[in-house]
């Protein structure tokens, strides 16, 4: 059978490259890995060991499932962390997308509790810990809130995420304990079009974990928890 010049070339290209576009797999039933974190010349890099044959090699910065320009880190919730535990997924699933779920349990787990800059073994049963414990929306929230202000929950913040715009000027927002509301979309000293703006841009990223607008808020509640006060403490933020 005759093979058309197209398909000769696709072999070819894939032959060529297909090095560079396919993970690497471990092909385990039962992954027993180690991770070691570290930094070399000034460049954090990620060594795999593989317990139960010893092979060693590096973790694959998997950014056709996380885009982004930068290097791995730990000890903090941005980017370059969710790049990290998308890529420690990806290899621990055999090269398979990570649900976005599993993404952020890692991260606010695990990851960025390490101390940054310093370095860690990170061992199969630490990821299987973490995905155990899992992550709620809320416990997500409060993360954030913690990160951008110290002591927040000790002082009634607490982070809000816009999810849509009304044709009304308000905005429907959701709050950590899922209690859904509409709030003037002034409070937020924001204009119509820019927020849609960013409301599309979050809808329409492919990044693993997405993105959302946030803003942190003070509230106060009842000793019931019913919903007393709610003001806006600062500027929305484009969380990704």
């Amino acid at each position: 059978m005759q093979i058309s010049a197209t398909q000769q070339n696709i072999e070819l290209i894939e032959r060529m490259f297909g090095i560079y576009v396919r993970p690497t797999q471990h092909h385990s039933e039962t992954p027993d890995f180690h991770y070691y974190l570290k930094y070399v010349e000034g460049v954090p890099l990620v060594i795999c060991k593989d317990l139960n044959t010893g092979a060693k090699y590096l973790l694959e910065h998997r950014r056709e499932l996380y885009q982004d320009n930068g290097s791995f880190s730990w000890g903090s919730d941005g980017t370059s962390t969710h790049a990290l535990a998308t890529s420690l997924l990806a290899h621990h699933f055999n090269g398979q997308r990570p649900a976005e779920s599993h993404i952020r349990s890692i991260v606010y787990n695990l990851i960025s509790k390490l101390a940054p800059r310093a370095e860690h073994i990170i061992k199969t049963s630490d990821i299987l810990d973490a995905l155990n414990t899992g992550l709620s929306e809320e416990n997500l929230m409060q993360h954030r809130a913690e990160a951008l202000i110290l002591g927040a929950e000790e002082l009634g913040v607490e982070v809000l995420t816009i999810d849509s715009l009304n044709k009304d000027d308000t905005v429907n927002v959701t709050l950590k304990t899922g209690e859904n509301l509409s709030l003037p979309m002034k409070l937020f000293g924001i204009n119509d079009q820019f927020l849609k703006y960013l409301l599309d841009t979050c809808k329409s990223s492919t990044d693993a974990v997405k993105p959302a607008i946030r803003a942190l808020v003070k509230v106060e509640r009842s000793q019931s928890g019913e919903l007393k006060s709610l003001i806006i403490c600062g500027p929305i933020q484009y969380d990704n």
